[in-house]
């Protein structure tokens, strides 16, 4: 009988790898060998009993030991989870992992929101229960088997030898309060000069060539621009069926209103046509206020008082009337373009973004973003991007998409977008 007592678990689980890596070697060998009489078939058989002997000892000394989980679940959270770290994990060689992964993985531990809830509950705990679980991975690999199977099977932490945290040291993002900043941000000067109008034609031009289907602002932008810029290249047909009114008699509202807009901006517009612009501005703006006081139940002595009682607030709110335009936020898909426009982007903003909460309200607030103004729609970005596989399958066959809890540094969040592209809700669930 071996005697065990004095190795630590983790060099006997490390023993118990050599083993088992020896017994198919023994293993191998003994099938080569044809003759049952033949002296090496006896010694390579007897070596092979001696291993299989060495295998059940060690495995019965690992299963009497308290500590035969060198990372438990609790530690795997508390050392990466709880502050999305990225990390490197080795497995103990002939485990389960092993065979299925190879020798290691790395990327980010994958939670569902009621794992997050538990585990940050047991680890504020001084003595907390170590347990053995199942691990899920987000790797990002190109692989797409191996990612779905680590982010849906993933593998148990038992099998875990040895956990990296790559980079320095995190603080926990899950449930904590206060501003956040979006991670690995890089700050990008653009150009004084930079042509809008010509960028706008090269990235529509390209989608429309790739046969997506645009939203109709964004192709109301694009014929609006061949119109006034590029008149040469505008069809007469795509002329009649995207800016004019059905009868002919001239352009849209949208359109109209359009034209102005980029004549006052690259200041080529005339007097008559600035005067025209800032009353559609003023009309538009009147429309979007009415939404609003709808919308949130309040007349406009409630906008009166905001305006005596919270001035930053009122004008915060004034300027989203007269500034919002519909924009395209992600470019997923042929039948997968997610925009937004002025009736969703305020929904989303009263209820979940302090600085647009009116006191008189009577509807309920749902959960705040945690970050600046300006920020917000580029997390809703990232998160669309994130979720580009799963939203195009939805589209692409006719349906709406709607997930409850996406996770995203630190936070969950409900998404749901219309057959169309219409991104119709998008906030924080925790």
């Amino acid at each position: 009988m071996e005697n065990f007592k004095s190795i630590s678990t983790k060099s006997l689980r490390l023993y118990y790898s050599v083993l088992r890596n020896k017994e198919d070697r023994c293993t191998a060998f003994l099938s080569q060998l044809t003759d049952k009489d033949d002296p090496a078939f006896k010694d390579a058989e007897n070596q092979l009993d001696q291993v299989k002997q060495s295998l059940h000892s060690v495995s019965e000394e690992i299963e009497k030991r308290s500590d035969k989980l060198i990372y438990s679940i609790e530690d795997i959270y508390k050392l990466v989870g709880q502050s999305d770290s990225y990390c490197s994990i080795d497995f103990f060689l002939k485990s389960p992992a092993y065979e299925k992964y190879g020798e290691s993985v790395h990327g980010l531990i994958w939670y569902k929101k009621k794992d997050r809830e538990v585990l940050d509950a047991a680890i504020a705990k001084n003595d907390y229960e170590r347990t053995n679980g199942i691990i899920y991975l987000d790797s990002g690999t190109d692989d797409k088997k191996l990612q779905h199977d680590l982010q849906h099977i993933g593998f148990e932490a038992i099998d875990i030898k040895e956990l990296y945290r790559v980079g320095p040291a995190k603080s926990k993002t899950y449930k904590e309060g206060g501003i956040k900043e979006i991670p690995n941000t890089i700050q990008i000067k653009i150009d004084s000069n930079f042509d809008v109008i010509a960028a706008q034609q090269y990235v529509l031009g390209g989608y429309l060539k790739m046969g997506y289907s645009l939203p109709t602002h964004d192709l109301n932008i694009y014929y609006r621009n061949l119109l006034l810029f590029y008149p040469d290249l505008l069809k007469e047909e795509d002329n009649d069926k995207y800016l004019l009114k059905p009868d002919k008699s001239g352009f849209t509202e949208e359109i109209e209103y359009l034209i102005y807009d980029i004549k006052v901006h690259e200041k080529i517009a005339t007097a008559d046509e600035i005067k025209q612009w800032s009353e559609m501005l003023k009309t538009r703006s009147d429309k979007r206020m009415n939404f609003i006081k709808k919308h949130l139940g309040i007349s406009e002595r409630a906008i009166t008082d905001l305006l005596l009682n919270d001035k930053k607030r009122y004008i915060t709110l004034m300027q989203s009337t007269w500034m919002f335009e519909t924009e395209t936020l992600a470019y997923l898909g042929p039948k997968a373009c997610i925009y937004w426009d002025f009736e969703r982007f305020i929904h989303i903003f009263l209820r979940h973004y302090p600085d647009f909460f009116v006191p008189a309200s009577t509807k309920g607030q749902g959960k705040h973003f945690q970050y600046y103004f300006q920020d917000i729609q580029r997390v809703a970005k990232i998160i669309l991007n994130q979720l580009k596989d799963k939203i195009n399958g939805k589209l692409e066959s006719g349906n709406q998409f709607t997930i409850n809890g996406h996770y995203y540094n630190g936070n969950h969040y409900q998404v749901r977008i219309d057959p169309d592209g219409k991104l119709m809700q998008f906030h924080p669930l925790d």
